[in-house]
Protein backbone atom coordinates (compact mmCIF):
# COMPACT_ATOMS: atom_id res chain seq x y z
CA UNK A 1 0.00 0.00 0.00
CA UNK A 2 1.58 3.30 -1.09
CA UNK A 3 1.58 6.17 1.36
CA UNK A 4 2.07 8.99 -1.11
CA UNK A 5 -1.39 10.39 -0.34
CA UNK A 6 -0.52 11.08 3.32
CA UNK A 7 -0.57 14.76 4.25
CA UNK A 8 2.83 16.46 4.30
CA UNK A 9 4.38 17.41 7.65
CA UNK A 10 7.26 19.54 8.83
CA UNK A 11 9.53 17.89 11.41
CA UNK A 12 11.90 20.51 12.87
CA UNK A 13 14.89 19.09 14.79
CA UNK A 14 16.55 21.51 17.22
CA UNK A 15 19.45 21.21 19.64
CA UNK A 16 23.09 22.06 20.22
CA UNK A 17 25.84 21.27 17.75
CA UNK A 18 26.75 17.64 18.42
CA UNK A 19 23.36 16.71 19.88
CA UNK A 20 22.41 14.49 16.93
CA UNK A 21 19.99 16.73 15.01
CA UNK A 22 21.28 15.92 11.54
CA UNK A 23 21.82 12.24 12.28
CA UNK A 24 18.25 11.77 13.49
CA UNK A 25 16.80 14.01 10.77
CA UNK A 26 18.54 11.92 8.11
CA UNK A 27 17.21 8.79 9.75
CA UNK A 28 13.61 10.07 9.66
CA UNK A 29 14.08 11.20 6.05
CA UNK A 30 15.28 7.73 4.98
CA UNK A 31 12.49 6.03 6.89
CA UNK A 32 9.70 8.17 5.44
CA UNK A 33 11.08 7.82 1.91
CA UNK A 34 11.12 4.06 2.37
CA UNK A 35 7.40 4.35 3.16
CA UNK A 36 6.75 6.03 -0.19
CA UNK A 37 6.55 9.64 0.98
CA UNK A 38 8.16 12.60 -0.76
CA UNK A 39 10.60 14.02 1.78
CA UNK A 40 13.19 16.80 1.68
CA UNK A 41 15.90 17.32 4.30
CA UNK A 42 16.86 20.91 5.12
CA UNK A 43 20.09 21.07 7.10
CA UNK A 44 21.45 24.30 8.54
CA UNK A 45 25.06 23.52 7.63
CA UNK A 46 24.14 22.65 4.04
CA UNK A 47 22.04 25.78 3.55
CA UNK A 48 24.88 27.95 4.86
CA UNK A 49 27.10 26.58 2.08
CA UNK A 50 24.65 27.67 -0.62
CA UNK A 51 21.41 29.58 -0.19
CA UNK A 52 22.56 31.24 3.04
CA UNK A 53 26.29 31.59 2.26
CA UNK A 54 25.94 35.37 2.46
CA UNK A 55 24.94 35.22 6.12
CA UNK A 56 27.24 35.46 9.10
CA UNK A 57 26.50 34.64 12.73
CA UNK A 58 25.18 37.92 14.08
CA UNK A 59 21.75 37.79 15.72
CA UNK A 60 20.22 39.39 12.64
CA UNK A 61 21.92 36.91 10.29
CA UNK A 62 20.88 33.96 12.45
CA UNK A 63 17.29 35.20 12.34
CA UNK A 64 17.47 35.56 8.55
CA UNK A 65 18.95 32.06 8.27
CA UNK A 66 15.89 30.64 10.06
CA UNK A 67 13.48 32.82 8.08
CA UNK A 68 14.88 31.60 4.75
CA UNK A 69 14.77 27.99 5.93
CA UNK A 70 11.13 28.48 6.93
CA UNK A 71 10.25 29.97 3.54
CA UNK A 72 11.83 26.98 1.81
CA UNK A 73 10.07 24.54 4.17
CA UNK A 74 6.74 26.28 3.55
CA UNK A 75 7.16 26.10 -0.23
CA UNK A 76 7.98 22.39 -0.09
CA UNK A 77 5.11 21.71 2.32
CA UNK A 78 2.64 23.54 0.06
CA UNK A 79 3.72 21.15 -2.70
CA UNK A 80 2.91 18.12 -0.49
CA UNK A 81 6.53 17.35 0.32
CA UNK A 82 7.30 16.47 3.91
CA UNK A 83 10.17 18.50 5.32
CA UNK A 84 12.67 17.26 7.86
CA UNK A 85 14.71 20.24 9.06
CA UNK A 86 17.78 20.29 11.31
CA UNK A 87 18.68 23.69 12.78
CA UNK A 88 20.01 24.66 16.21
CA UNK A 89 17.08 27.05 16.74
CA UNK A 90 18.62 28.21 20.03
CA UNK A 91 16.15 30.77 21.36
CA UNK A 92 12.47 31.33 21.95
CA UNK A 93 12.66 34.17 19.41
CA UNK A 94 13.98 31.79 16.73
CA UNK A 95 11.23 29.29 17.50
CA UNK A 96 8.67 32.12 17.35
CA UNK A 97 9.77 32.84 13.75
CA UNK A 98 9.19 29.19 12.87
CA UNK A 99 5.78 29.11 14.55
CA UNK A 100 4.75 32.38 12.85
CA UNK A 101 5.73 31.27 9.34
CA UNK A 102 4.87 27.56 9.28
CA UNK A 103 1.41 25.95 9.56
CA UNK A 104 0.76 24.94 13.16
CA UNK A 105 -1.22 21.83 12.20
CA UNK A 106 1.77 20.41 10.28
CA UNK A 107 4.75 21.61 12.34
CA UNK A 108 6.28 19.20 14.85
CA UNK A 109 9.41 20.17 16.81
CA UNK A 110 11.77 17.40 17.86
CA UNK A 111 14.33 18.44 20.45
CA UNK A 112 17.64 16.57 20.59
CA UNK A 113 18.51 17.03 24.25
CA UNK A 114 22.17 16.73 25.16
CA UNK A 115 24.39 18.60 27.60
CA UNK A 116 27.09 20.96 26.39
CA UNK A 117 29.70 18.70 28.03
CA UNK A 118 28.67 15.67 25.98
CA UNK A 119 28.31 17.76 22.81
CA UNK A 120 31.82 19.05 23.39
CA UNK A 121 33.20 15.50 23.55
CA UNK A 122 31.45 14.68 20.25
CA UNK A 123 32.26 18.06 18.58
CA UNK A 124 31.76 16.84 14.96
CA UNK A 125 32.53 20.25 13.45
CA UNK A 126 35.21 21.40 15.88
CA UNK A 127 33.12 24.33 17.16
CA UNK A 128 33.84 23.69 20.82
CA UNK A 129 37.54 23.04 20.27
CA UNK A 130 37.82 26.39 18.47
CA UNK A 131 35.78 28.08 21.22
CA UNK A 132 38.24 26.81 23.83
CA UNK A 133 41.13 28.17 21.78
CA UNK A 134 39.51 31.55 21.03
CA UNK A 135 36.76 32.94 23.25
CA UNK A 136 35.50 35.16 20.42
CA UNK A 137 34.03 32.26 18.44
CA UNK A 138 30.40 33.01 19.46
CA UNK A 139 29.33 29.37 19.69
CA UNK A 140 25.75 28.54 20.67
CA UNK A 141 25.74 26.81 24.04
CA UNK A 142 29.28 27.89 24.79
CA UNK A 143 29.38 31.68 24.98
CA UNK A 144 25.94 32.30 23.44
CA UNK A 145 22.77 30.99 25.07
CA UNK A 146 20.81 27.93 24.06
CA UNK A 147 17.32 27.85 25.57
CA UNK A 148 15.59 24.48 25.50
CA UNK A 149 12.20 24.50 23.78
CA UNK A 150 9.28 24.70 26.20
CA UNK A 151 6.90 22.24 24.53
CA UNK A 152 8.50 20.16 21.78
CA UNK A 153 6.42 17.35 20.32
CA UNK A 154 9.23 14.89 21.09
CA UNK A 155 12.39 14.99 23.19
CA UNK A 156 15.14 12.65 22.06
CA UNK A 157 17.57 12.37 24.96
CA UNK A 158 20.66 11.66 22.88
CA UNK A 159 22.90 11.72 25.94
CA UNK A 160 21.16 9.26 28.27
CA UNK A 161 18.89 7.16 26.03
CA UNK A 162 20.18 4.44 23.72
CA UNK A 163 19.70 4.56 19.96
CA UNK A 164 17.06 1.78 20.12
CA UNK A 165 15.15 3.71 22.80
CA UNK A 166 15.14 6.85 20.68
CA UNK A 167 14.17 4.78 17.61
CA UNK A 168 11.17 3.40 19.47
CA UNK A 169 10.16 6.89 20.55
CA UNK A 170 10.37 8.13 16.95
CA UNK A 171 8.43 5.07 15.70
CA UNK A 172 5.55 5.87 18.07
CA UNK A 173 5.69 9.55 17.14
CA UNK A 174 5.65 8.87 13.39
CA UNK A 175 2.78 6.41 13.81
CA UNK A 176 0.72 9.16 15.46
CA UNK A 177 1.60 11.68 12.73
CA UNK A 178 1.31 9.35 9.74
CA UNK A 179 -1.55 6.99 10.48
CA UNK A 180 -1.58 5.75 6.87
CA UNK A 181 2.11 4.83 6.69
CA UNK A 182 2.40 1.01 6.65
CA UNK A 183 4.88 -1.16 8.52
CA UNK A 184 5.91 1.35 11.16
CA UNK A 185 7.48 -1.46 13.17
CA UNK A 186 10.02 -2.08 10.39
CA UNK A 187 12.38 0.86 10.77
CA UNK A 188 15.54 0.71 8.71
CA UNK A 189 18.64 -0.35 10.60
CA UNK A 190 20.86 2.30 12.09
CA UNK A 191 23.69 3.33 9.73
Amino acid sequence: MAATHARAKIFWFSGLSGSGKTTWAEYVQRYLRAQGLQVCLLDGDVLRKGLNCDLGYSQQDRKENIRRACEMALYLHQNNITVVAAFMTPTAAARHVIQALLPADSLQEIYCKCSINTCETRDPKGFYRRARQDATQHVIGWDLPFCSPERPAVILDTEHQSMPQNQALLRQFLARNYARVPALDHLPSWP
